[in-house]
């Protein structure tokens, strides 16, 4: 019984069972002494006590061959109880105890006695748990064995975590799976905040998680602004990467920066010139007074994408042009203009930006669309990603689309019901994808910064006690899994059950959606978005996508392929960590 081998997560554990003795001898050693029979007289007294030594020690030796196949029977047993420990991942301890110490535990250990010669008391005997608990895995003051988790604690939350998973599990329960893979993590945000060395200082209370901004102090920190050494580097910019190379993501990550927030959504946190806060969206378009069809306000005039040739060859065109800016100006301009105001006397709103640069939207085409005016749009190629309809908008990529859009322009201002029909969003709302990519900016991109530094210290710490938590429980019902989502801009999640045979992106909505009404969540866009398009008072999802993805990857490139792919993520990443994103 030396060395028996335990199995646990990947884990060796090693039980010595007190080496080679033998437990019908009390634990002694038999070692290698002879038992042999005396020559006796042949005196009758002598002989008979003779006799009765002869058959006392056959008895002996019989009783002793009993005591070792009941011990080999004892060993093989306890090797199948090990074997089958080694393959779960909890265990439960009382049942354990229960086979143990019972009339038919291990073949009957109480009942034992009697076969091997009813030596009442000697508790010592083929494993008795009483007085050798050590012996035969008694779990009783050896909780430690197997994976016996009785009062356990520590990571992964495995208090009361007492079932195997080999078979049905009576506890198998939502309530039961929450508490056995809550994790109890090293890190307390609320006591030890997420740290930002910045220039200047900040305390973000509304953050969804603790969060602060200080000048630098020598201290520890999660992240900086700047170079520091022995802290991650961030960079921030608004800036098109075709005029700062540091803004374009595989050299910013080449040049050791560990977070980048650029107006790509493909960056860690994007900042975009985008907000309901910001930009009215929603205000009513007003009559288009001015006799030129167009405005614009262009004051770059070396801007490598040829915008000021487009706009003079839209000019060719016979498309009248009132511009404001530096560039090719020809109405009195200047700082001093409210742009919005001076746009909402015009069709149409050249939104011209300085190049053409994927997710690169500044203030020049929302402000358009705050004012009713239609953008006329040179600049990122996936413009429409940012439109809050399919026709809201006219694009010009090359110098040959100029002529077909400047005869659209035209078409739309002769025809007000065309027209109208390019501006039907601001009565009957945008896109969802407008305001799911809108919404994302409802959290203050300093605030989603802190979101993102925690979110990674999380997931390392939730990979470091994987193996410790169930995840999943099986009753007679079926397997059930435990799976946490959460609202994009929150941090902590909520648990969703879902059972082995319902892994379906259906059924994760339907999941998810239960939940979340049932605790009567409110959307965090709840308080800025307009009330206007804040539509049915009910929850809609318009993605679920695992947490750590992009912003890019989650509004327009990623989804489950179908629901096969979906059930074989659960499988492979127990405990499941999703974000999901309400319209």
């Amino acid at each position: 019984m030396r060395g028996i081998k335990v199995e646990r997560e990947g884990e060796p554990i090693y039980q010595d069972n007190q080496g080679d003795r033998d437990v019908a001898a009390g634990g002694k050693s038999l070692g290698n002494s002879r038992v042999g029979i005396r020559s006796v007289p042949a005196n009758v007294g002598r002989l008979r006590c003779g006799r009765f030594v002869h058959w006392a020690v056959i008895a002996i030796v019989l009783t002793e061959c009993v005591y070792i196949i009941q011990l080999d029977v004892l060993n093989a047993s306890l090797k199948s109880v090990y074997s089958s420990y080694s393959k779960s991942m909890v265990f439960h301890h009382k049942q354990q105890s229960q086979e143990l110490e019972g009339p038919q535990g291990l073949g009957g250990l109480e009942a034992r006695k009697e076969l091997v010669g009813g030596v009442e008391g000697q508790r010592e005997l083929a494993g008795e748990l009483e007085g050798q608990k050590e012996l035969a895995g008694g779990l009783e003051g050896q909780k430690g064995l197997a994976g016996g988790i009785e009062g356990q604690k520590g990571p992964g939350g495995l208090e009361g975590h007492k079932e195997p998973l080999g078979g049905h599990q009576s506890s198998c329960s939502e309530e039961w799976l929450e508490n056995a893979d809550r994790v109890k993590y090293t890190r307390d945000f609320v006591k030890q905040p997420v740290l930002i060395v910045y220039d200047e200082t900040k305390e973000w209370s509304t953050c969804a998680v603790p969060c602060v901004y200080r000048r630098n102090d020598n201290g520890p920190a999660d992240g900086a602004f700047g170079v520091l050494e022995g802290v991650p580097q961030i960079h921030r910019s608004m800036e098109s990467s075709a005029y700062f190379p540091d803004n374009d993501l595989q050299n910013a990550h080449r040049y050791g920066i560990t977070v980048v927030m650029t107006t790509s959504l493909s960056s860690d946190v994007p900042v975009g010139y985008f907000s309901w806060f910001e930009y009215p969206i929603m205000d009513p378009p007003e009559p288009k007074t001015k006799s030129a069809l167009a405005a614009a306000f262009i004051s770059n005039c070396g801007a490598h994408n040829e915008r000021l040739r487009f706009l003079e060859l839209l000019q060719q065109e016979g498309i009248k042009v009132d511009s404001y800016g530096a560039c090719n100006q020809n109405v009195v301009g200047g700082r001093g203009v409210d742009k919005v105001e001076a746009l909402r006397k015009y069709k149409f709103s050249l939104s011209f930006e300085n190049s053409n640069v994927e997710d690169y939207v500044t203030e020049k085409f929302f402000q358009a669309l705050v004012a009713g005016s239609i953008p006329v749009v040179v600049g990122p190629p996936n413009i429409q990603d940012f439109a809050p309809a399919p026709n809201s908008y006219l694009y010009i990529k090359h110098a040959d689309d100029v002529k077909g859009v400047a005869a659209k322009m035209k078409i739309l201002a002769e025809n007000a019901t065309a027209y109208n029909d390019t501006i039907r969003w601001k009565y009957e709302g945008p896109s969802d994808s407008f305001l799911a990519l809108v919404d994302m900016a409802v959290v203050h991109s300093s605030c989603r910064l802190c979101i993102h530094l925690a979110t990674k210290i999380r997931m390392k710490e939730d990979a470091a006690v994987a193996s410790q938590r169930p995840c999943k429980c099986t009753s007679k019902s079926g397997t059930l899994h435990h799976l946490y989502v959460r609202e994009r801009g929150r941090f902590e999640p909520e648990s969703i059950f879902l059972k082995e045979s319902s892994l379906t992106v259906k059924k994760l909505k339907e999941a998810v959606l239960r939940k979340f009404t049932a605790i009567k969540h409110e959307p965090i866009w709840k308080q800025e978005r307009p009330e206007m398009i804040q539509g049915d008072p009910n929850l809609r999802i318009y993605r679920i996508y695992p947490v750590g993805l992009t912003q890019r990857e989650a509004l327009y490139s990623w989804s489950f392929k179908d629901d096969s792919e979906f059930k074989e993520m659960v499988l492979k990443n127990p405990c499941s960590n999703f974000e999901v994103i309400f319209v």
